[in-house]
């Protein structure tokens, strides 16, 4: 199990949610009260190698220089502590489920595989929904609400939730010309945000 938990606390999962973890992903024949059920050799065999696992991991200098890489592209844009931290408990984690004690370039690329996409909106506190929006607009000029609303096929109301939403985080803003029409652009920081999503395929 891969996530952002301790062995610790991974080991003391309650059993019934362990069974659920088995029963999703695999196909046990063992049944009780007409349910399909884990055995009790599959529980203490998993439960086994858990208590085998390491009880820690440290970065390897290599995976350490990749991490701060990836920081220093979002400083300016995102939370790079949030970031750290999330990064860093995956990388240990995924470390520990390979019973490993030291963080290795392999277990980074598993993480930047399966999390990116976690790590690059947490990092940037952003929503799905934001992201189709900046995606949306222009590097350069602009769109009318209703322009944007058409090329994302939602409601106006909904698309000038969300810019005002972007507006604070100084990623958007509206500029009115003089027959005021109003037309919403990426501010500079905005702009760096999109190439980000861009860059890390969000």
């Amino acid at each position: 199990i891969i996530g952002t938990v301790d062995t610790d606390g991974m080991k003391a999962i309650k059993r019934w949610l362990l069974s659920r973890f088995f029963i999703v992903y695999t196909e046990p024949v063992e049944k009780m009260n007409g349910k399909r059920v884990i055995g009790e050799d599959d529980y203490l065999v998993f439960t086994t190698w858990l208590g085998q696992l390491p009880k820690k991991a440290e970065l390897s200098d290599a995976v350490t220089k990749r991490v701060e890489k990836f920081l220093k592209e979002l400083k300016g844009y995102g939370n790079t502590t949030k970031a750290y931290v999330l990064l860093k408990k995956l990388l240990i984690t995924t470390a520990v489920a390979h019973g490993r004690t030291t963080v290795t370039d392999d277990d980074y690329e598993f993480v930047m595989k399966w999390f990116k996409a976690d790590l690059v909106l947490n990092a940037l506190d952003l929503t799905p929904g934001e992201v189709r929006v900046i995606k949306a607009l222009p590097e350069s000029g602009g769109y009318m609400l209703s322009e944007l609303a058409n090329e994302l096929g939602v409601s106006k109301i909904n698309v000038l939730k969300v810019l005002k939403g972007l507006a604070k985080k100084d990623i958007t803003d509206v500029e009115e010309d003089d027959l005021w029409i109003k037309e919403w652009r990426l501010t500079e920081k905005g702009k760096g945000v999109k190439k980000l999503l861009e860059k890390y395929k969000v």
